[in-house]
């Protein structure tokens, strides 16, 4: 059940030419993590505490990729992907709809922010 990961692996092309496999995925996102101020979930912006949170989250996260993984709507791996690669992530989550918006600077202002788009069902990621 590594779907997360391989969805991650088929739909955001930067990870695409990065990884290989979903155990690569989850290594270059560690490798990669960092706290995302960037970031907005569902138009707000996230504490303090839950950008050190989940950058914590992901720096222990320690399961295989073979066990799956129990996304949540403000998943600590959907941010980092929408900061790291400077996208908009949309999300159908237990039939609801979440917003990961990218919020780009003043200098980033004028450049295209692709979207992303996924969807989980209790089982699934896709």
């Amino acid at each position: 059940m590594s779907c997360f990961w391989q969805g991650l692996l088929r739909k955001v092309p930067e990870i695409k030419s990065s990884a290989r496999t979903p155990q690569e995925v989850l290594v270059l996102l560690k490798k990669k993590n960092q706290i995302t101020p960037n970031v907005h979930w569902q138009g707000q912006p996230l504490s303090s505490a839950l950008l050190l949170q989940n950058y914590r989250d992901i720096q222990i996260y320690d399961a295989p990729v073979t066990d799956g993984h129990l996304t949540s709507s403000c998943d600590p791996f959907l941010l980092l992907v929408a900061q790291l690669y400077r996208c908009h992530i949309r999300f159908t989550f237990a039939g609801s709809q979440i917003a990961i918006d990218y919020v780009p600077s003043a200098e980033e202002a004028t450049r295209l922010i692709p979207t992303y788009t996924f969807s989980s069902s209790r089982t699934h990621f896709s």
